[in-house]
């Protein structure tokens, strides 16, 4: 009984190890298909890229697989990074703030 016992959880941890080695492999392949990098686009391609990640969001959150929605998390955190370290003081709509919101 106790090799039986040993034997599978001999077979859990390979197969723990498999998965997280296919998980690394996909996480990788994902991470290689990005796009241009953001610092190389020009500001009116960065604008284009942002309004184009954020129109394709619900979609991709609602019907994209596991590896398409990595991808697109990805790709939109690089490129509002991208943009916030270009334009730091973005003009602000009041309105958009607590304190705007509660003037409406």
């Amino acid at each position: 009984m106790r090799e039986e016992s040993a034997s599978l959880e001999a077979a859990y941890a390979r197969a723990a190890r498999e998965t997280s080695t296919a998980e690394e492999a996909r996480l990788a392949q994902a991470a290689e298909v990005t796009g241009v990098p953001p610092d190389e686009l020009n500001d009116d391609d960065l604008l284009r890229e942002l309004s184009s990640v954020h129109r394709t969001r619900h979609d991709t959150l609602r019907h994209g697989s596991d590896q398409a929605l990595i991808h697109h998390d990805e790709r939109m955190l690089e490129l509002e990074d991208e943009y916030l370290r270009r334009f730091p003081h973005r003009e602000v709509d009041p309105y958009r703030l607590t304190e705007g919101a509660r003037q409406r």
